[in-house]
């Protein structure tokens, strides 16, 4: 915990928005509310409050737009509006009963709600009185997002492997689960009863399994090199032998549009693909052809990586500090990274204004203040901690540390 969070008191109703090369903006929310979780997809941001309300925002998609998105639209525009969760539920899923949301993702232009019996909506709001949804009977150990993938990929707690997408049928989207080829399914039937999936993510038109081995299986038509030289049919995954597969083991995967982020246990980060922004931390503009370190200042420790369309970002170990690379801040690179330069971002915003979660959409990012909840056997040891550690003795040889 930094010696400034101290200082900072949380402000339910606040977040950052930041978009294009424009200065982050601090936007906030109607007096009361909330915020439990916020998404973000192509252009839209999506905020669940604690009263189980969403709230959408989203600038006309094309148009100029002002240092502060949003400035204009709390000022009465039809682009903020509240969305009536209760008839959504009620009018289009015909569901008897309203849902509690328990998280909020999206993909594209798909807002996914995970509610608190673990099982799913997906919807798509076109406008504030089209809206198409469904509903999921399952329940998911792991599934993959990406702000603008076009496909929802999930593992269902009986291993089975499933995914959805928007489709026109009969000249209307509707969201609708996708037929696996024969081929493709052997394959993944294969890595799941053989290898076990540990991580699955997606990119604009390719997805990603990180199997319990440590090895990395792609599927997808590998434009740009975003699969570091792998093309294959839809779903139908393929090994690739990466140079840190024996080096440490995978913790984290994040694609944006057409480039792939890996980060280890050991700390190193790898990148590959599309490279235009230097998001894949290579000081040329070419597409990095297959995996190649992403280097790091030294002594930097990465705690997360993430990625927008051709952006990656990284929070950080015992820091306040974010780093920014490629789009969003594009123009704005005032720090030494590595081999290129980023945009450094603090998460103690002010003396009285302290964020923790970095949001990231197709071409911006949220970053906010989520309200990150113990379980009762922590809070249960924190609160006998004292206990626990004392002796009759004047020395313990009892050393604890917690990252906040």
């Amino acid at each position: 915990m930094s010696s400034s969070e101290n200082l900072a008191s949380v402000v339910d109703n606040t977040f950052i928005y930041c978009y294009s090369s424009s200065e982050p903006k601090q936007m906030t929310l109607p007096e009361n509310t909330k915020i439990k979780s916020i998404t973000a997809n192509s252009t839209t941001t999506i905020i669940l409050t604690e009263l189980n309300e969403l709230i959408r925002l989203e600038p006309s998609f094309g148009e100029t737009l002002p240092n502060n998105v949003f400035f204009s639209k709390f000022k009465g525009s039809d682009k903020l509006f509240q969305f009536n969760f209760t008839h959504f539920v009620k009018e289009i899923l015909k569901l008897k009963y309203i849902p509690k949301i328990k998280e909020i993702f999206s993909i594209y232009n798909i807002i996914i709600l995970q509610l608190e019996n673990d099982e799913y909506i997906l919807m798509e709001i076109i406008d504030e009185n089209n809206v198409t949804g469904l509903y999921i009977k399952d329940n998911f150990k792991i599934f993959a997002t990406c702000p603008l993938s076009q496909r929802f990929i999930a593992i269902n707690k009986n291993n089975k492997f499933k995914c959805w997408q928007i489709k026109i049928v009969k000249q209307k989207r509707c969201i609708k689960s996708v037929c696996i080829n024969e081929k493709a399914q052997k394959i993944i039937d294969k890595l799941l009863i053989e290898k076990g999936i540990k991580i699955l993510t997606c990119g604009g038109d390719f997805s990603v399994i990180v199997t319990n081995d440590n090895k990395m299986y792609f599927e997808g038509p590998n434009t740009y090199n975003s699969q570091s030289g792998i093309q294959t049919e839809e779903f139908e995954y393929t090994y690739l032998k990466t140079p840190f597969e024996e080096m440490s083991e995978i913790k984290q995967v994040k694609c944006g549009y057409y480039h792939t982020i890996v980060l280890l246990n050991n700390g190193k980060v790898f990148a590959t693909g599309y490279n235009i922004l230097k998001q894949c931390g290579q000081n040329s503009a070419d597409d990095s052809q297959t995996f190649l370190e992403f280097k790091l200042p030294i002594g930097l420790q990465v705690k997360e990586i993430g990625c927008n369309s051709r952006g990656t970002y990284f929070t950080t170990i015992n820091t306040d500090k974010v780093y920014f690379v490629g789009e969003v801040f594009e123009d704005k690179k005032d720090e030494q990274f590595g081999d290129v330069t980023a945009h450094c971002f603090n998460l103690q915003y002010s003396t009285n204004l302290k964020f923790n979660t970095v949001v990231a959409g197709g071409w911006h990012y949220i970053v906010y203040h989520k309200n990150l909840k113990e379980s009762k056997s922590l809070i249960y040891f924190k609160n006998n901690l004292q206990s626990l550690t004392t002796t009759n003795s004047n020395f313990i040889d009892i050393y604890l540390f917690f990252n906040e």
